[in-house]
């Protein structure tokens, strides 16, 4: 028997004492909910899934076999150590990892240990997502925020994606000047010009509460396979029936990042090049941004041959159906 059966075992025993039958189900679905979390995070974080269920399955078992919650992530620290001196399925070092993270799972509001960190996400996650129909606590709003960032959860429902408009030429030239340091963005007339030859490829997410831009995507379209620089400044290189897509920023003003607008906008933007016939996709990027485009499906095809900005750019692709 596998060491978090050995625990499932053993706590099951020890609920199954409970003679009230709502608290006695109430609490095998949170214990075994917050271990399915736990692994899940566990599998994402690279650490390990099965000390993480464990530490799960024993977080709450105190104050379920008490009924009170006084002080009951320290004294759940306590029991989980008997416990697991008693099974002796740990080592010292294990039995240390899973109490710590059973003593700090109440601390949702402090950063500790990385496993730490993960039972208290965890327990985050079925608190939110176990009753949908409880508001979310005021110290867990936060971290369920980042969770769902982690896991590209969030909502994009409320805005509104389309083709540009021309008379948001202004606008999208001013957020190119926020989103982008001066020596990385297009200039106001590279950017004007860009609009007035290939403004269908300016995709563009409007905040439908107060009717703002809060990001956009814009490229043009080229027969070349490869990324160069004139693409930035020259708005003759763009060819409106080109098979590949170059795109040239993913714009998300500071105010609306974090909340898989990018991705939501990305999806989107494929979903349109692939109906349009469109071959690839090509974009640069630098070093910090390669596992985000990672995510969103395209290839790093390794060191591109542009010095926009004088800086050193990723070249990155995702292949479409096309035509």
């Amino acid at each position: 028997m596998s060491r978090l059966k050995e625990i499932r075992k053993y706590v099951d025993n020890e609920l199954n004492h409970i003679k009230d039958e709502d608290k006695r189900n109430s609490a095998f679905v949170h214990l075994y909910g917050v271990s399915l979390a736990a692994a899940m995070l566990a599998k994402r974080r690279g650490l390990n899934p099965e000390l993480a269920s464990m530490a799960a399955m024993l977080h709450d078992l105190n104050a379920y076999k008490t009924g009170s919650y006084d002080d009951h992530a320290h004294k759940g620290a306590e029991l989980a150590r008997k416990i697991l001196n008693e099974l002796q399925l740990t080592d010292h070092g294990e039995t240390e990892l899973i109490c710590s993270a059973i003593y700090h799972h109440d601390d949702k509001l402090v950063k500790d240990s990385p496993m730490d960190e993960l039972l208290k996400d965890a327990d985050v996650i079925h608190h939110c997502m176990n009753d949908l129909s409880k508001p979310i606590k005021e110290k867990e709003q936060a971290r369920y925020d980042k969770i769902c960032n982690e896991f590209f959860m969030t909502e994009t429902d409320s805005f509104e994606f389309r083709t540009m408009k021309a008379e948001e030429a202004d606008r999208v030239a001013e957020i190119e000047q926020i989103c982008f340091p001066p020596n990385e963005a297009c200039t106001e007339k590279h950017m004007k010009e860009r609009i007035n030859v290939a403004q269908n490829l300016f995709l563009l997410a409007i905040d439908k509460k107060n009717n703002r831009i809060a990001g956009f995507i814009n490229s043009i379209a080229s027969n070349e396979g490869s990324f160069r620089d004139e693409f930035f400044t020259d708005y003759r290189t763009h060819l409106p029936e080109g098979e590949n897509v170059m795109i040239l920023g993913v714009d998300v003003l500071p105010e609306y990042r974090n909340q898989g607008l990018a991705r939501k906008m990305m999806e989107i933007y494929k979903q349109r090049a692939t109906e349009e016939g469109r071959k690839r996709i090509v974009l640069t990027c630098l070093d910090a941004k390669v596992e985000m485009y990672s995510k969103f499906g395209f290839k790093d095809l390794g060191m591109s041959a542009s010095e926009w900005g004088g800086e050193k750019w990723h070249e990155m692709d995702i292949c479409l159906s096309g035509k």
